[in-house]
C-alpha cells in the first residue's frame, strides 16, 4: 500500500512520504494550481509502505497531546522582538533557548527566488528570515531527514510549522523524541505558492526581495502588507490578503483539515491572540500578543523554565480565545468560485485581471437557508440539534434562520399543564434567545409561507421530523410543502425513529408527492435509506447528526455561560425513562469506584398536581457532561456528546424510544458493545475507547457532511423562480396612476409608483390586507385550501 491511497483533496502536501522513501521513487510535484503532490515512480518503488505509515492523513500521531491544553497570553520581555514578530515574540524566545543549548532550529523563510522553503538556523542571525507568519505554503524539502539527522546526533531541535507539517514530522520519525520541541501554528489554510508568485510577477519585484505579511509599524491590530518597495498598504486593503482570508486559492485538505481542533500536533500552538483586550485590556498594548497552547507535558516544563523571559505569561480561559481565533475549531470553507478562479488562473489570466474578477469586486449576497426542526420540544438535542446546524450551515456560507415554528395547541392558559410545560421549558426559552437566529413565530402553514419572502432556501432536519407518530399532525409542514416551487428543498439528518415507517396509505402518498419537490434527501440511519426508496421511491444518503459536526471547542460558548460548581469524580447520569431498578444499579457501580451519581437531566417538582421534569440550563448539562468520569445514558444525544466530549460511556436500550438511531451511530464508530439491554449486574469492562480511531472516523464523516450541506446550498430550486406581474393604471392613458406588482404570492399597489398604498399576501388559506403596505387591515378566507 502507498500514499496513491490518500485522495488528492484529503493531501496536505507535508512531503513525509518524499523524506522516507528508501529508493527516491517519491518526487513532489506541482498540479495545475500551484501545490505539490506525491508522485510515485512506479518502476522504482518497492512497495515497502513506508510511504504510507509516514501519512499523517492516514496515520495522525497525538499521542501525549492533551484535549484541553492550557491557554496563555504571552509577551516576549523584549519589544523589540515583539515589534519584528507578528505577535507577542514567542517564537524568538524558544528558538534562543534551542540555540543557546547548541541546537538547531527549523522554520519557514523565502529563498533568493522569493520561494518559501523551511530551513534549518544554527545561528542567532540565521533566526531573522523565520521570524513573521508567511502566508503561502511552504515547501519542506528535505528537511525531515535532516531533523532526523540532528535527533540521532544529540542535538535539540525547534521545529515549526503548520499543524499537517508538524504531524507529518511526527509520522514521519514515527513517534516523538526527548530532544525535539515542536510548535504549530494556528493556520487559517495554506495558499498556492503559485498564486503568490503570480502576484509577486505583477508587481515586477526583483529576486530576494523584502516580503513582510505582518508589518506592524502602525501597529498590531492594523498591520500593513510589504513587498519591497512596490507594496506598502493594510491587509484590508491587499488584493492577496483579501483572496486569502476568503478563502479563494487555500489548498482543498484545508477545507477538511484533520489537524484542526483542541488536540493539537505540536508540544505548543503559537498564534496571535485576537480580541486579547477584550477579555482584559491589559492585554493589548497592540505591540502584539502571543496565544500560546501548552499541549504537552513537555511543553509545560520548558514554557515554566523560561519564565524569565516573558514581560506577560498568564493562564486564559480557553474561551476566552476560541471566539476570535475559529481556525481553533473549525476548518476554512473555500469561496464558493474557488472552482472558477483557478480555472481561469490555469488560463493564464494576469494577476490583475483575476483580481479584478474575484477580489476587488463585491461578492453576491449570502443565500438565506431556514432550518425546520424540533427545537420547538424541550429537551436538550432539540435545542443542540438546531443550534449545531445553523453553525454548520453558515460555515458553508449561507445565513440561517432556525424557524421558530410552534403549532398551535389546545392547552388551555393557566392549566396545570399550561404550567408544567411552561417550567420545564424555561431554561431552553433562554437558550433559544440566547443562541439561536430565530425567525417570527410560526402557529400555521400561512405563518410558515410567509418566510418564502425572505428565504432562499429550506432544510428540514434533524432528529425525529419524520416519525409519523410524533408529526402525523404537521406532516405537511415537516415536508416542506408550505415552500415555494422556486425554492431549494433538502433535508439533513432526518430521521424516522425506528427502522420501518409508521405511516399509513395516506401519509405514504403525501411523503412520496412531496418528496419529489426536494433537490437532495439525507437521513441519521442507514434503516432510513431503505425506507425512502422502499416506501417513497427515492433516493437518499446518511450523513451525522448536526451535534457531531462540531467540535467540543464549538460548544465552549454555551458552556462559558454556566455557573454551576462541579462536584469531585463522578458518574454522569441520564436516564430518560428511569426505573428504580436502573436508579439503584448506577448508584452501585459509582459505588464501587467511590464516585458520586449526578443526575444531569434535571429535577422533578409537582406543578398542577402532577409531576413535571425541571431540565438544566443546557450550559450546565453540557458542562457536566464534559467533565463527568464516567456517563450512562439511554438518550441519543446524551451519547452523541460523550462522543464529543471523550468519555466513557454505556447506553441502555430503550425500545419506545427507538433502537435503530443509536445501533447506527454507535455503528459507525464500532461501538456497538456500547450498547446493553440492562444496567443489571453492568460492570465496565475497563477497555478505554481509543477516541484517536474514533477523531479519525468523525473527520471522514464530517467532510461527507459538510460537502452535502455544500452541495445542497448550492443548487437552485426545481421550478424557477416567479416573474414579476406589472400593472399600470394611466389615467387619460398617458398619466401613470397606480402600479400594482405581484411576485411571490405579495401583490403591492403604489400611488404614482411611489406611495404604498396596500399589500395583500396571497397565504394557502387566508389573503392579509395591510393599508400602506404596514397596517394590518383585514383577513379574508380563501376558497380554495391547500
Amino acid at each position: 500500500m502507498t500514499v496513491h491511497s490518500v485522495a488528492p483533496e484529503d493531501c496536505c502536501g507535508c512531503s513525509a512520504c518524499f523524506n522516507i522513501c528508501p529508493v527516491q521513487a517519491i518526487t513532489m510535484q506541482e498540479d495545475r494550481e500551484g501545490f505539490k503532490y506525491p508522485k510515485i515512480d512506479e518502476r522504482s518503488c518497492i512497495n515497502c509502505g513506508k510511504c504510507e505509515k509516514a501519512c499523517p492523513v492516514l496515520h495522525a500521531e497525538t499521542a501525549g497531546r492533551t484535549l484541553h491544553p492550557a491557554f496563555y497570553a504571552v509577551w516576549n520581555r523584549q519589544d523589540e522582538a515583539r515589534l519584528s514578530s507578528s505577535s507577542g515574540g514567542v517564537f524568538r524566545v524558544l528558538a534562543e533557548d534551542v540555540l543557546a543549548d547548541g541546537g538547531v532550529v527549523y522554520g519557514a523563510a523565502f529563498d533568493v527566488h522569493n520561494r518559501l522553503r523551511h530551513v534549518r538556523a544554527e545561528s542567532a542571525d540565521a533566526l531573522v528570515p523565520l521570524t513573521g507568519s508567511k502566508y503561502v505554503q511552504s515547501e519542506i524539502g528535505t528537511a525531515f531527514c535532516q531533523v532526523r539527522a540532528d535527533l540521532k546526533n544529540g542535538r535539540r531541535v525547534l521545529f515549526t510549522g503548520t499543524p499537517c507539517q508538524v504531524a507529518g514530522l511526527y509520522a514521519f520519525l514515527g513517534g516523538d523524541d526527548a530532544n525535539l520541541l515542536t510548535a504549530d501554528v494556528l493556520c487559517h489554510g495554506v495558499p498556492s505558492p503559485a498564486v503568490f508568485e503570480r502576484y509577486l510577477e505583477s508587481l515586477g519585484v526583483g529576486e530576494k526581495c523584502r516580503i513582510e505579511f505582518r508589518n506592524k509599524d502602525n501597529g498590531w491590530k492594523k498591520y500593513e502588507v510589504v513587498v519591497g518597495d512596490r507594496v506598502h498598504e493594510t491587509f484590508r486593503a491587499n488584493a492577496y490578503m483579501k483572496g486569502f482570508l476568503s478563502n479563494l486559492y487555500l489548498r482543498p485538505s484545508c477545507a477538511s483539515c484533520r489537524f484542526v481542533g483542541c488536540r493539537r500536533s505540536g508540544d505548543l500552538t503559537l498564534g496571535d491572540f485576537w480580541g486579547a483586550g477584550n477579555f482584559c485590556k491589559r492585554y493589548d498594548d497592540d505591540k502584539g500578543t502571543s496565544l500560546v497552547l501548552l499541549n504537552s507535558p513537555k511543553a509545560r516544563l520548558i514554557f515554566q523554565t523560561l519564565q524569565d523571559k516573558f514581560s506577560l505569561a498568564e493562564q486564559v480561559p480557553s474561551d476566552s480565545a476560541v471566539p476570535f481565533n475559529p481556525t481553533l475549531v473549525h476548518a476554512s470553507k473555500p469561496d464558493a468560485r474557488r472552482a472558477a478562479f483557478f480555472d481561469d488562473f490555469e488560463a493564464g489570466k494576469s494577476w490583475e485581471e483575476l483580481a479584478a474578477s474575484y477580489i476587488t469586486t463585491e461578492k453576491p449576497p449570502r443565500r438565506k437557508t431556514g432550518i425546520l426542526n424540533l427545537q420547538h420540544t424541550n429537551n436538550f438535542g432539540a435545542c443542540l440539534v438546531a443550534y449545531a446546524l445553523q453553525t454548520a450551515i453558515e460555515r458553508c456560507g449561507s445565513k440561517a434562520q432556525v424557524i421558530n415554528y410552534r403549532p398551535e395547541k389546545k392547552t388551555r392558559p393557566f392549566s396545570g399543564a399550561f404550567r408544567r410545560e411552561k417550567a420545564a421549558g424555561r431554561n431552553f426559552e433562554k437558550f433559544r434567545r440566547r443562541f439561536l437566529n430565530l425567525t417570527h413565530v410560526c402557529r400555521n402553514m400561512d405563518d410558515l409561507s410567509e418566510l418564502n419572502a425572505s428565504l432562499d432556501s429550506f432544510v428540514v432536519g434533524s432528529d425525529q421530523v419524520w416519525r409519523f407518530r410524533y408529526v402525523y399532525r404537521f406532516l405537511q409542514e415537516y415536508l416542506l410543502a408550505f415552500a415555494a416551487p422556486s425554492k431549494t428543498l433538502f433535508s439533513y439528518a432526518a430521521s424516522f425513529g425506528t427502522d420501518f415507517w409508521e405511516g399509513n396509505d395516506q401519509a405514504t402518498e403525501i411523503m412520496r408527492e412531496k418528496l419529489l419537490r426536494f433537490n437532495r434527501i439525507s437521513v441519521r440511519e442507514e434503516s432510513g435509506i431503505a425506507i425512502c426508496r422502499e416506501a417513497f421511491g427515492s433516493e437518499a444518503v446518511r450523513v451525522l447528526d448536526p451535534t457531531l459536526l462540531l467540535s467540543a471547542a464549538d460548544y465552549a460558548p454555551i458552556i462559558k455561560e454556566s455557573q454551576l460548581k462541579l462536584p469531585g469524580r463522578y458518574v454522569a447520569k441520564m436516564i430518560l425513562d428511569e426505573t428504580p431498578e436502573a436508579a439503584a444499579e448506577v448508584e452501585r457501580l459509582a459505588k464501587e469506584k467511590g464516585w458520586e451519581v449526578v443526575d444531569i437531566y434535571g429535577s422533578r417538582k409537582k406543578i398542577g398536581g402532577k409531576e413535571a421534569m425541571l431540565c438544566r440550563p443546557v450550559g450546565d448539562w453540557l458542562k457536566l457532561l464534559q467533565n463527568a468520569d464516567y456517563v450512562v445514558t439511554d438518550s441519543f444525544h446524551c451519547v452523541c456528546f460523550s462522543l464529543i466530549f471523550e468519555k466513557q460511556f454505556i447506553c441502555v436500550v430503550n425500545p419506545e424510544r427507538g433502537i435503530s438511531r443509536l445501533d447506527s451511530l454507535l455503528g459507525i464508530f464500532g461501538l456497538r458493545d456500547r450498547l446493553i439491554d440492562s444496567l443489571k449486574g453492568f460492570r465496565p469492562d475497563g477497555r478505554e475507547t481509543d477516541y484517536r480511531q474514533i477523531e479519525r472516523l468523525l473527520q471522514v464523516e464530517r467532510k461527507k457532511a459538510y460537502r452535502y450541506l455544500s452541495d445542497c446550498l448550492s443548487q437552485p430550486g426545481k421550478s424557477p423562480a416567479p416573474r414579476k406581474e406589472v400593472r399600470d393604471w394611466c389615467l387619460f392613458g398617458v398619466i401613470p396612476l397606480l402600479r400594482q406588482t405581484l411576485k411571490g404570492g405579495i401583490e403591492i399597489t403604489k400611488l404614482f409608483n411611489i406611495i404604498p398604498l396596500m399589500k395583500v399576501k396571497h397565504l394557502p388559506t387566508k389573503y392579509k390586507y395591510y393599508l400602506g403596505g404596514v397596517l394590518p387591515l383585514l383577513t379574508l378566507k380563501s376558497k380554495h385550501k391547500k
